[in-house]
């Protein structure tokens, strides 16, 4: 089992970035990772990455924060997905995301036909 787990739901053409991603948090953290590729919003909703790591958050949010810093990786991959910079931002930041799954769910909009 690896010591971080990244999940994402994010469209499969990002999948090779958010895997380099990993990687490089891995890589400059000591540690082994995966990436998990979400099937529903549920993990989202809960806001799992305080909970799933908590004493590597700091860790990794100094990582992903700063990946911008090195221009290669920069170029290589943060461009590649078209991400100028990861910041740091709290829990509240999702909220208007979460109302609107809320939203499409009690509407049905989230169920196929």
């Amino acid at each position: 089992m690896a010591d971080l787990r990244f999940g994402t739901f994010l469209a499969p053409t990002m999948l090779p970035v958010y895997q380099a991603i990993t990687d490089e948090v891995g890589a400059r953290l000591g540690m082994s990772t995966e990436l998990v590729v979400e099937t529903g919003y549920e993990n989202c909703r809960n806001d799992l990455n305080d909970v799933c790591f908590p004493e590597f958050h700091e860790a990794v949010r100094d990582v992903l924060v700063g990946l911008h810093r090195d221009p290669e990786f920069k170029r290589r991959v943060l461009g590649r997905g078209m991400v100028e910079r990861f910041v740091a931002v709290g829990p509240g930041a999702y909220d208007d995301i979460r109302r609107m799954v809320d939203a499409c769910e009690a509407a049905g909009f989230t169920k196929l036909r």
